[in-house]
């Protein structure tokens, strides 16, 4: 019967106002499969037609770059619809610019789908870039990725497992906002197209812009001051300390990367977006 193998690919307490639990990240471990073996068809299949028709303007060894950062793209823009509507809708009332209901009635937090499945994505999403990155498919990651992948693995299936999904979503939804922007920046940027000058220093400055208000100026407010004076009070100590440990670490790169930002805008740092 198709149920009975079911249970090995959905979770069974991953319904509405079910109990998180640690196994239902082991148990949906197929999903980074999934998006390994998408990827690596991908790779396969439409980079070569990429390549064929950037050919055409003698850009083909610029294709895996683009595609690349096009990939991510989707990706984020996908995930990132999904972050806003749930922090907006189904999230408890836990936003950005209102975040005493992120901890207020912890840990009686009813959970829903939506909030449940965003989290095991993004688990799921850094690691097969993880894996990708070590077997050779995919995105290629730098060091300061992979920390910063690692620490947020960390906050998102902490988070998931003693429920402080509300936070978690939020805080995603927040930061993740510049993500489509930076990797359109950085795919026009990859072509070195000259009729894409404009375009490509528009996005850059889009993207510039929206990672200061979101990551930079946002964080101290919506991540940051919510953490350090209210978890100790409502989460167990080791809980509260673990996470704002990786907390400091997620936040303390988006300061290193702001300042590459500023580098380039002035045109002293790496040309790379």
């Amino acid at each position: 019967m198709a149920s009975d193998y079911l249970k090995y690919v959905y979770p069974a307490p991953l319904i509405d106002d079910g109990v998180p639990r640690a196994t239902d990240l082991l148990q949906t471990l197929w999903v980074a499969v999934v998006l390994i073996i998408v990827r690596f068809l991908a790779d396969h299949t439409v980079l070569p037609l990429l390549k064929w028709f950037l050919g055409k303007y003698k850009r083909a060894d610029k294709a895996s770059n683009f595609f690349d950062n096009m990939y991510i793209v989707v990706w984020s823009l996908g995930t990132e619809v999904l972050a806003i509507y749930v922090t907006l809708h189904k999230n408890g009332g836990c936003k950005p610019w209102a975040t005493d209901a992120c901890l207020t009635g912890w840990p009686n937090h009813p959970t829903n789908l939506l909030q449940r499945w965003y989290m095991i994505l993004m688990f799921q999403f850094y690691l097969h870039e993880m894996v990708g990155s070590c077997i050779g498919v995919g995105t290629p990651l730098k060091s300061d990725m992979v920390i910063h992948h690692i620490a947020t693995m960390g906050l998102v299936s902490g988070a998931y497992i003693i429920n402080v999904n509300r936070y978690g979503i939020m805080w995603q939804a927040l930061f993740d906002t510049s993500n489509p922007l930076l990797h359109i920046a950085k795919g026009l940027h990859a072509l070195d197209l000259p009729q894409l000058e404009g375009t490509k220093w528009a996005a850059f400055a889009s993207f510039a812009a929206c990672f200061f208000v979101c990551r930079v100026a946002a964080a101290p407010f919506s991540i940051i001051y919510p953490a350090v004076t209210r978890s100790l009070g409502v989460l167990p100590r080791n809980w509260a300390l673990s996470l704002m440990a990786l907390m400091a670490v997620v936040c303390g790169i988006q300061w290193v990367w702001f300042k590459r930002i500023l580098e380039m805008a002035a045109g002293e740092g790496d040309k790379k977006v």
